[in-house]
């Protein structure tokens, strides 16, 4: 910091201030040490500095603080997923030593430089984004957390991902349906939130479909418009003998098609651990996915590293499958 004030003509006070983005200062004069912090090659950690504005301010904060940020608006399946996740979250938060908090979007505000400002007042240093789905590109400065993504991301960039399994849940479905003597298993997933995640459940189950059916017909999806009437005319042209689903909706369609659509088909619940009744399925381990966010933002603040990685990676967490169909329903 000296260096940069020497070569700026500023104090070593304004310096350290300019690159916390203090908000007394100028932006320009923020801008301007940014800028010469980067042509010189200085990064600072941000572990001492939380340190350091500790000592300063004298009084017991946490070194570094965590927070996540999570989905505009959801319901059903989608929302019991979400706050197993940001629970696991803040509980590994706490564990290693963090405070976090956790905000959701709200689709009016639209206002991504009010969380900054927030996060920035906090001590913030690592994010955590949840579903997110954002229309347009996020406008965060990327360059200044540490970050981590999951779910349905549309308007961030290439970032460090946590996430269950899909092709292992949906391997271990499709196992555990063949043996229960169905023959001719279909799936059933929202268009809509498949494009998001490009199209990773109906990738799973085409390729899994093939490996442990040799020689079968084409796998049997569900893609048309999501709702009742046109599920059931599905139903009626493909004849599957177990339909396995994301979402309790498939549920209740199942039951009100039978008997009109010929035999009802087997329920096969492919995150049974958010729904109301106990089904056969995969378990997805929410919790874990949040654990695994906090543990991702750790290490990356350990390495001191920030922004858009050259090589983003992916971590996926491993489900189990319930069988029983009188076993009480998981929700953790």
């Amino acid at each position: 910091m000296a260096d940069l004030a020497r070569h700026l003509g500023l104090s070593v006070a304004t310096v350290s201030r300019a690159l916390r983005h203090h908000p007394a200062l100028p932006a320009a004069t923020c801008d301007a040490v940014h800028r010469a912090a980067e042509e010189l090659g200085y990064r600072p950690n941000p572990m001492i500095g939380a340190l350091m504005s500790q000592l300063r301010q004298r009084r017991p904060r946490s070194l570094v603080n965590l927070a996540c940020l999570y989905a505009e608006e959801s319901a059903g399946n989608l929302a019991q997923a979400e706050q197993a996740i940001v629970t696991g979250f803040l509980a590994e938060t706490a564990r290693l030593g963090y405070h976090a908090e956790a905000e959701r979007w709200l689709p009016a505000a639209r206002d991504e430089a009010a969380f900054v400002r927030r996060w920035r007042a906090r001590n913030v240093r690592g994010i955590f984004l949840l579903n997110v789905r954002a229309d347009h590109a996020l406008a965060l400065p990327w360059a200044e957390f540490s970050w981590v993504v999951a779910g349905n991301m549309v308007g961030a960039p290439a970032l460090h991902r946590v996430g269950n399994e899909i092709h292992q849940l949906v391997k271990l479905a499709l196992e555990q349906t063949l043996r229960l003597g169905c023959r001719r298993p279909a799936l059933a997933v929202p268009l809509v939130g498949e494009s998001r995640q490009g199209f990773r459940w109906a990738g799973a189950f085409c390729g899994n479909w093939f490996a442990l059916m040799p020689g079968a017909a084409e796998p049997p999806i569900y893609r048309d418009t999501w709702e009742e009437r046109a599920f059931r005319r599905w139903l009626r042209a493909v004849k599957p003998d177990a339909v396995l689903a994301l979402t309790d909706d498939v549920f209740a369609w199942l039951e009100d098609a039978a008997p009109a659509c010929g035999p009802k088909p087997r329920f096969i619940h492919l995150a049974a651990n958010t729904f109301r009744l106990a089904v056969p399925g995969v378990c997805q381990d929410f919790a874990a996915v949040g654990a695994a966010a906090a543990q991702m933002l750790d290490s990356q603040l350990r390495r001191n590293e920030r922004g858009i990685p050259a090589e983003p990676t992916t971590l996926t967490v491993a489900g189990r499958w319930r069988a029983s169909q009188t076993d009480a329903p998981d929700r953790s």
